[in-house]
């Protein structure tokens, strides 16, 4: 028994790093989504001058490829494209390209941005015949709740969740 605090406790015969992470964030995910479930009628009614997420933009060394690569991925090409920025419309949020010219060199992982689907396995399958790179596999973080990254052709990380509790 692997005791994560006084309310979150897991049964690991073989405690790895991975299951210990695994185990942490299912119960951050547990804990997390009953904390949310009961004050949802009261975040719904906080004011806030943030109207929500709406854009994540990737950087990427060859725009031409990443806008085919990223029009099949998301099954239309994008409303906006210029030379220095392509807009693509999702689900009522906007997924941006631009090219890593003016960028940093190095891609970080510690910023992690998940695309709400329906099912996790067949679009992680689809990515990865698309040419993306597994980093993640799917994996169940907490009741019916779902998550996997990969890395786009250009290193950037891509998450996936499965979440039919969220509803916008």
């Amino acid at each position: 028994m692997v005791m994560l605090s006084a309310d979150c406790q897991y049964f690991m015969p073989k405690a790895t790093h991975k299951t210990i992470r695994r185990a942490v964030i299912t119960c951050f995910v547990k804990k997390h989504f009953v904390y949310l479930r009961s004050n949802l009628k009261t975040q719904q009614t906080m004011s806030t001058p943030f109207l929500g997420l709406r854009t994540v933009i990737y950087r990427v060394s060859d725009l031409p490829a990443a806008i085919s690569w990223y029009t099949n991925v998301i099954g239309h090409p994008p409303y906006f494209n210029e030379p220095y920025y392509v807009g693509f419309s999702v689900g009522g949020f906007e997924l941006g390209l631009q090219s890593e010219e003016n960028a940093g060199s190095n891609k970080a992982e510690n910023i992690e941005v998940y695309w709400g689907v329906e099912n996790i396995e067949v679009e992680y399958a689809r990515m990865l015949s698309l040419g993306a790179s597994e980093h993640s596999a799917p994996a169940q973080v907490g009741e019916d709740l779902w998550v996997a990254t990969l890395k786009d052709p250009w290193g950037n990380l891509i998450g996936l969740i499965r979440n039919p509790h969220f509803k916008i």
